[in-house]
């Protein structure tokens, strides 16, 4: 599930829609015109995948591409500790991530929320509620987006701080942690097409094509997936915990 997910998402990059592209004229026209020929704007609106290029080639520099680095190296990072190779990646997924971070920190700052940007103020029903009683300190989505980022940012430090600790059951519970604050992301993109699609069966073309239905769909596909994730990186993060056949040799 780790490899598939992290493929996917490293084609998602690199190939189509291709977001480390983003910014660069000849990609934005070739995707704004698959949205057009394709009349894709009725699933979801081509901004959700182009907007970073309102910030030029940065974000796809800072945030895709680094991301894409991230997720081709860390499956390998779980298959077990192979010496200076192992050691060599982890170095490297991890600045990719930590670059990738301050990618999302432009975008975060840069009002580029799906919220606003792409469905027209419509966050969903459950932030809608949240936002409502008047006592978040930020809006609900926004918070829930920054806690994710905070707690990649949090399990990549541990990962590091483990293996540099050489506590090789620590080291590769918090990696385990690590990959699923970043890999829910994957998941997010089919989850989000399967909701629209039940959207479409359900409501009817026009009452699903409304950029709150959009919005709906989006929002909770990253709440089920995310949720999927944290817990199953949890549950397998303390399975590992006490196994000494985690431990390579000379480590010890």
């Amino acid at each position: 599930a780790l490899a598939s997910s992290a493929a996917f998402m490293v084609a998602w990059v690199l190939f189509f829609p291709g977001s480390m592209w983003t910014g660069w004229a000849p990609h934005d026209a070739f995707v704004d015109d698959v949205w057009t020929t394709f009349h894709l704007s009725t699933f979801s609106p081509s901004s959700l995948v182009l907007k970073y290029g309102d910030l030029g080639r940065s974000p796809a520099l800072l945030h895709a591409l680094p991301g894409a680095v991230w997720c081709a190296l860390i499956p390998m990072q779980l298959r077990g500790f192979d010496g200076d190779a192992h050691r060599a990646r982890g170095r490297v997924a991890l600045a990719a991530a930590a670059v990738m971070m301050v990618g999302f920190a432009l975008i975060d700052v840069s009002g580029l929320e799906a919220d606003s940007y792409d469905f027209g103020g419509n966050g969903g029903g459950i932030a809608s509620a949240a936002d409502s009683l008047g006592v978040l300190p930020m809006p609900f989505n926004r918070g829930g987006t920054r806690t994710v980022a905070g707690w990649f940012v949090a399990t990549g430090v541990l990962a590091w701080q483990t293996a540099a600790a050489k506590d090789a059951e620590a080291h590769r519970a918090w990696a385990i942690r690590h990959c699923g604050a970043g890999l829910w992301v994957a998941l997010q993109r089919p989850s989000f097409a399967a909701w629209r699609m039940a959207q479409s069966v359900v409501l009817g073309g026009a009452a699903a094509s409304t950029p709150a239905a959009q919005a709906e769909a989006f929002y909770y596909a990253a709440y089920i997936v995310t949720f999927v994730y944290f817990v199953g990186a949890e549950a397998v993060a303390r399975g590992v915990v006490g196994r000494t056949d985690l431990r390579a040799k000379g480590e010890e």
